[in-house]
């Protein structure tokens, strides 16, 4: 059976090429960080006072990586979220942990 593209594939792949990395960077972020509230509550009622690696908040709340990632970056433009070197509250773990407040 003999490879081929699509022609919808190759089409969309030379719309790229021809749009420039930039426009493309916009599209796919746009694609991959939706604003869901209801992510940033999840997420910020988890890290409000106690520190959370990411892993632990993406596994606590349900939310895989790309929106456990989206929260907390709209997060951050609204309360002051700090990125620690702490002990992570759930897994016990040395590493690099979000919180907000104290």
């Amino acid at each position: 059976m003999p490879w081929m593209v699509f022609a919808e594939f190759d089409r969309a792949r030379q719309r790229a090429r021809d749009a420039g990395v930039e426009v493309l960077l916009a599209t796919t972020s746009a694609r991959l960080r939706p604003r869901d509230t209801h992510d940033m509550a999840a997420v910020s009622f988890l890290i409000d006072g106690t520190a959370h690696c990411l892993p632990c908040i993406a596994r606590v709340t349900h939310l895989d990586a790309r929106r456990t990632h989206a929260a907390l970056a709209q997060l951050k433009t609204e309360v002051s979220v700090r990125v620690v070197f702490d002990r992570c509250t759930r897994c016990a773990q040395m590493t690099t942990a979000h919180v907000i407040g104290g």
